[in-house]
């Protein structure tokens, strides 16, 4: 009998289970869909390898808001403009906001299997582990040790690695791939099952290299020995990293989420962090990322809304303070996932560090800079990055009702090669989460690897004095749904913290200043 497939009982599935039950079988419906009737986009390949790549980053406009803009709000790209009492940015998330990020695990095994069962194509195997690296990083990012090499297909309950291991794993799986891809660099697979390069193994393969340099710089406190060679590996690989904005990995979407929770809910505004840095620098890319605010009697421009404030009601305050400034959605790429700007700053780092990156620190930072510029259309870049006096704006409540704050940070834009290496540290890193917006988990996570860019501080911290008002949340807590459904194995993974399973406590890679 040919398979088929129940549509809505996946759908409904993906939603409810948690990371340690993954579901293996589809439920057999006389009227359901065969392979053959569901076309050559459809088919159950593509729909098992695009739903890996919709898990990179949560395509999905829920569990993108959850996972992007309220635990990423932690990265200081965004600011919830609704007064929700229990919240990341207040420091005390509910239960089921927790849990959230589990749910991308689900689907990215479900189908991660699925894509492994469904063809014997090494490229598309490749792609798969790739994807399933792109996705299982950020999560262990989120919460410290996860499972990743004992999740098998069928298994109910699932050890969890050490982070340690788990980023040795990723290597691991990465450099497998890469040399997959190499070997049949030539090959080109359907363009139907793939959402960011429409099957280009020669894409794939900068990715993949780009990839592996993100996570080598994780480690740069906490193994630098491993994340040199990692680093400068992938350097040294014939076909490299990504160079050129035609290299960028978008995921392609029908509706960007942000359309919706920005856009249609005005659940979320851009956070004052960013516009104090911009316009502070007075940086032409403002005009590409946000909207102008339309407040009432007031000199309108680029108002971020400061992160963690109270006391508002959305509704009754939409008519002034949602007026603030929007994300400009643009959604012809759609969900940007890395850009070539990122890993020229990442090239800028590791030449700082003193390894073999091809170039030096100042070149390869002009060069993220030039290289956003043109990914936004804003413009020729040479005056900026040459200005050496504007530094970040005080932030300033634009109605007066809010927390204000001083500047965060006196760094200039301009490179100075007689300033120490912190200081040229946090130039590189301010820069590269300017050009790496939205990506709000990775601004956060290289947040809490180098201090920088420095944020300001929560005006109000509901945490009951665990979370410092100063470091901010370093991770997230296991939800209570793993404690009760896998128990054992959660209790050996909050062993390995080295801390209490709370915000407080630093990933092991969060090791700068020990």
């Amino acid at each position: 009998m040919k398979k088929i497939i129940n549509i809505l009982l996946i759908s409904c599935v993906l939603v409810v289970a948690s990371c340690t039950k993954l579901y293996e079988s589809y439920n057999t419906n006389p009227g359901a869909a065969t392979e053959d009737q569901l076309g050559p986009d459809h088919t159950l390949l593509a729909i098992s390898m695009r739903g890996m790549q919709k898990n990179i980053i949560p395509t999905q406009e829920h569990l993108y808001q959850f996972v992007e803009l309220l635990i990423g709000s932690n990265g200081g790209y965004w600011a919830d403009s609704k007064p929700w009492e229990n919240s990341f940015a207040l420091y005390n998330p509910t239960q089921d906001w927790l849990e959230k990020p589990y749910e991308t695990i689900v689907e990215t095994y479900q189908n991660y299997f699925k894509v492994k069962k469904y063809s014997d194509d090494p490229v598309i195997h490749a792609i798969a582990d790739i994807t399933r690296v792109s996705a299982m990083s950020r999560l262990s990012d989120i919460y410290g040790p996860m499972s990743f090499s004992d999740l098998g297909e069928g298994k109910l309950t699932a050890t969890y690695d050490s982070q340690e291991r788990l980023y040795e794993e990723c290597f691991t799986v990465l450099n497998s791939a890469i040399t997959e891809l190499y070997n049949n660099r030539t090959a080109s697979i359907s363009s139907n099952i793939d959402l960011l390069f429409g099957g280009d193994p020669i894409k794939w393969l900068k990715y993949a290299n780009s990839l592996k340099l993100r996570l080598a710089m994780r480690l740069s406190y906490s193994n630098a020995t491993l994340a040199q060679k990692m680093a400068e590996e992938t350097i040294a690989h014939e076909i490299g990293v990504m160079e050129s904005n035609a290299d960028n990995a978008f995921v392609s979407v029908l509706i960007h989420p942000l359309t919706l929770v920005v856009g249609d809910w005005k659940d979320t505004r851009i956070a004052a962090d960013l516009t104090s840095y911009m316009n502070g620098y007075e940086d032409p890319r403002r005009a590409q990322y946000f909207t102008k605010s339309t407040l009432p009697d007031v000199v309108n421009g680029y108002h971020g809304f400061r992160r963690g404030i109270t006391g508002f009601n959305k509704d009754a305050a939409a008519a002034k303070y949602a007026s603030i400034n929007a994300k400009k959605v643009v959604t012809d790429k759609g969900v940007m996932v890395m850009n070539a700007a990122e890993i020229a700053f990442l090239k800028a780092e590791g030449a700082l560090r003193g390894w073999n990156m091809g170039g030096t620190a100042q070149d390869f930072y002009q060069r993220g800079i030039t290289l956003s510029f043109e990914q936004w259309g804003a413009g020729d870049a040479s005056s900026y990055i040459v200005n050496d006096i504007n530094i970040p704006q005080s932030y300033k409540d634009p109605l007066g009702n809010y927390n204000n704050d001083g500047p965060v940070s006196t760094a200039t834009i301009a490179w100075s090669e007689s300033d120490d290496m912190e200081q040229k540290l946090e130039r590189i890193i301010t820069q590269k989460w300017i050009a790496n917006f939205p990506l709000s988990l990775e601004a956060w996570s290289e947040h809490r690897r180098t201090g920088y860019p420095i944020l300001m501080k929560a005006p109000m911290n509901l945490s009951g004095g665990i979370v410092s008002d100063v470091r901010g949340v370093r991770r997230l807590p296991y939800p209570q749904k793993e404690y009760r459904e896998n128990g054992e194995n959660l209790a050996t993974a909050v062993s390995m913290l080295g801390g209490p399973d709370n915000m407080a406590t630093d990933i092991w890679w969060d090791s700068k200043n020990k």
